[in-house]
């Protein structure tokens, strides 16, 4: 008997197998390719510095408070960290990263919590190769090995790995599911194929990147739109669907962002064109390192990178092929459409093309990300090349297409050939762009034959060996991606150190800021407990920069309960005279630390550099809580009325102003993210101002009773205690989250709904 069910489970493994065997490659290859090279180094840009302490925060107060951290006190003046939507919390990849980490590193190491990440964010990534391969195989009906190589071209592009920001990430990767999945909608319209379509768009919500939402959305429409209003306002109840369930991170996601504000240090032309797709970068799409270099100091312009779309130059011509041989079936028009709006669209700046499509969807004008709609083109782009490569196997010739690319070749191949004799110096000068060029013209060339053998044939193992020469390209992007990496481990980055004044977490009465300026710790200090006066944030809270707007950035330092301010400058106490050195860190530490600093031509901060960090004590920082000597009443502009310490602007104030007693005692006795506990004693009624962030979803409770938080100088929080001995408790809850979960609550019930009358709706 025993036998017999094991015999049967293998026959149903063995089946499994068999029927999904390309799917199952994808895996295995983008394993094999990706872990060897990114599982032994650890990343360096936004992961290191944002997201990754930041998961590890989350972790480690899950594990030892047995509560999410819902406010999170180390940057700026604290900020509502864990519904914001570039952390992805909710998104099934990220929710396993923390429960796997809760779990089984019970050590809180950041490498183990790093490894984790990388190895499910490559797994998700497979995952969006399958969701490609699907799209390409059964949406647009190419052969498996036509789909398999379009799946790794997508996977593999290097648009995808370098952008190691969790919502982008995970945001690409379910691109190709949304069509496959709405595809199959129109095709079968049950209740199924709805399902899918509102799973998949949940995915997308939960990626936690909000243009693509816009994106992504338009991109469907588009889709369905070719097939009758009826389908269209069919995909539109799915993804309305979607956010109904989606609601309870998504509303609270919004008041997050209505209380934030952008940076402004850069002008408007001048972001726009950061975040737009520069023109120059159309050479990446022949090469995806055109001279071996992720940066290049000696190319401000960013002529050359690494970070434009790109197929590989091998498929470069199948892809054309795909879209010559375009037919006039609809999912194919809007391929091609897909293909070239959002790369036309991804110049933002560099052609107003922002403010083109603005006039027909208004709220495309308030975008400042144009280049990240590139992902749309590279996924269109890779079912170009399924589409291409089945051509060939079919045996389509297209002249015009071939003769136009052995003429590129041609003119590299002779303008190699004619270099040494008109320029001899540069075969030194310039040898890795001559490389680079060679392999272009090498790569391109191998693309050719392969192509002419396989129309003269129609065998597909001359695809299996283009496939190879595929791989062997991406390999070869892979070994050259050092700029994204660190050139120390995730253990050393966030090591005790002493540009980390008295490095442990203080007592609460002891609380205090810390301004670290130009190094690894400018960014994030959940990890080490600090709480620091910045970090890195895409949009922080407005109340930072109105701080800074009104007593200046040194007072500013002051009023916010700096302590210490660390930094690469050397007279930095001569513009505050309340500063004092209190050391600095020579390069004789750097034996037994990890400084990370900028360096000139590389980009990130890296531990190679030579910088010597100051680090400096202001003697008159005000405390994390104090009482002001006096109240002023205000309305909406308390910041032009008051002047802490000495008077504060208080909204609500029920007279013009008011004296405050001198002897008030203030002893924190919990300082927690989403409570704070005080013991306060006062010889009269006092009003006490605590330079953290107010913030609509913090509550206060004075010896038991619920008492009004009021705000100050539009920053920061403030509260009354009568004469004697109070207890004060302030909690935290995520404002709308209630409203979210009823919302969510009733998408689930209109699911329910929708199932119940499924046959009378998907006739």
């Amino acid at each position: 008997m025993h036998k017999g069910i094991l015999k049967i489970r293998n026959s149903r493994l063995g089946n499994f197998v068999a029927s999904n065997l390309h799917p199952i490659a994808i895996v295995i290859i983008i394993f094999f390719f990706c872990a060897k090279t990114f599982i032994a180094k650890d990343f360096g840009g936004d992961f290191i510095a944002y997201f990754l302490p930041h998961y590890q925060f989350v972790i480690d107060q899950i594990r030892e408070n047995k509560e999410a951290p819902l406010w999170y006190p180390y940057s700026y003046f604290g900020i509502p960290e864990f519904f914001k939507s570039e952390l992805a919390i909710f998104h099934p990849v990220t929710l396993f990263v923390i429960i796997f980490n809760v779990i089984f590193n019970q050590s809180s190491s950041l490498t183990i919590t790093g490894n984790v990440i990388e190895f499910a964010w490559l797994g998700y990534l497979a995952f969006g190769a399958v969701g490609l391969f699907y799209a390409a195989h059964k949406t647009f009906k190419v052969s498996k090995i036509a789909a398999l190589t379009a799946a790794l071209a997508f996977a593999l592009n290097p648009l995808m790995l370098p952008t190691m920001n969790t919502n982008v990430f995970l945001g690409v990767s379910v691109l190709p599911w949304l069509i496959y999945a709405l595809n199959n909608f129109i095709e079968k319209y049950n209740f199924k194929t709805f399902m899918f379509v509102v799973f998949f768009n949940y995915l997308l919500f939960a990626s936690g990147y909000p243009y693509f939402y816009v994106y992504f959305f338009i991109a469907q429409l588009g889709y369905v739109l070719f097939y009758g209003y009826k389908k269209a306002f069919a995909f539109i109840v799915a993804y309305g669907t979607a956010v109904l369930i989606s609601a309870f991170f998504l509303l609270p996601g919004i008041y997050i962002y209505t209380q934030s504000v952008r940076d402004n240090s850069q002008s408007e032309d001048t972001f726009q064109l950061f975040t737009s797709n520069i023109p120059t970068r159309i050479i990446n799409i022949l090469n995806p390192m055109p001279f071996g270099s992720s940066y290049s100091a000696q190319d401000p312009s960013s002529t050359f990178t690494s970070n434009g779309v790109s197929w590989g130059t091998f498929l470069l011509p199948f892809l054309a092929l795909g879209f010559i041989g375009l037919k006039k079936k609809k999912k194919e028009v809007w391929l091609a459409l897909a293909f070239i709006i959002a790369f036309i669209y991804s110049f933002g700046g560099y052609m107003d093309s922002q403010k083109f499509f603005g006039s027909f969807l208004p709220i495309i004008n308030k975008f400042r990300s144009h280049s990240i709609s590139l992902v749309i083109t590279m996924m269109t782009g890779a079912v170009f090349i399924a589409l291409g490569l089945d051509k060939a196997m079919n045996k389509k010739e297209y002249k015009g297409v071939e003769i136009f690319f052995w003429g590129v070749f041609l003119i590299l191949f002779l303008g190699l050939s004619f270099i040494p004799i008109v320029c001899p110096s540069c075969s030194s000068n310039y040898l890795p762009q001559l490389l680079s060029i060679s392999r272009t013209a090498f790569l391109l060339f191998a693309s050719l034959i392969i192509y002419r053998l396989t129309v003269k044939t129609g065998y597909k193992y001359f695809i299996f060996t283009g496939l190879f020469i595929a791989l062997l390209e991406f390999n070869f992007y892979f070994s050259n991606l050092n700029g994204h990496f660190l050139d120390t481990t995730y253990a050393n980055f966030y090591r005790e150190n002493t540009l980390v004044p008295n490095f442990s977490e203080e007592k609460p009465k002891d609380l205090y800021r810390v301004y670290f300026d130009n190094n690894q710790f400018s960014y994030n200090t959940s990890y080490i407990k600090q709480y620091s006066y910045g970090g890195y944030e895409t949009i922080p809270y407005k109340g930072w920069y109105t701080n800074q707007g009104k007593y200046g950035f040194n007072e500013s330092l002051r009023i916010s309960n700096v302590r210490y301010f660390v930094t690469t400058n050397p007279s930095w106490d001569l513009q505050n005279p309340s500063a004092v050195l209190l050391k600095d860190t020579g390069p004789q530490e750097r034996a037994n630390e990890t400084f990370m600093s900028s360096m000139p031509g590389i980009p990130y901060l890296t531990s190679k550099a030579t910088n010597i960090h100051y680090v400096y004590e202001l003697n008159n920082y005000l405390p994390r809580i104090f009482v002001p000597d006096k109240l002023l009443r205000c309305n909406d502009q308390c910041a032009k009325k008051d002047q802490l310490p000495i008077q504060a602007g208080v909204k609500g104030l029920e007279t013009e102003e008011y004296i405050n007693p001198l002897n008030v005692d203030i002893n924190i006795e919990v300082y927690k993210p989403n409570s704070v506990e005080l013991k306060v004693k006062s010889n009269a009624p006092a009003f006490i101002v605590m330079t953290d962030t107010w913030d609509s979803g913090w509550s206060l409770s004075v010896n038991g009773k619920k008492e009004s938080l009021q705000e100050v100088s539009n920053i920061y929080r403030g509260f009354w205690v009568g004469k004697g001995e109070s207890q004060v408790k302030m909690t935290y809850s995520a404002p709308y989250f209630n409203y979210g979960v009823i919302v969510s609550v009733l998408g689930v019930v209109f699911n329910v709904l929708i199932y119940k009358f499924r046959y009378r709706i998907f006739k």
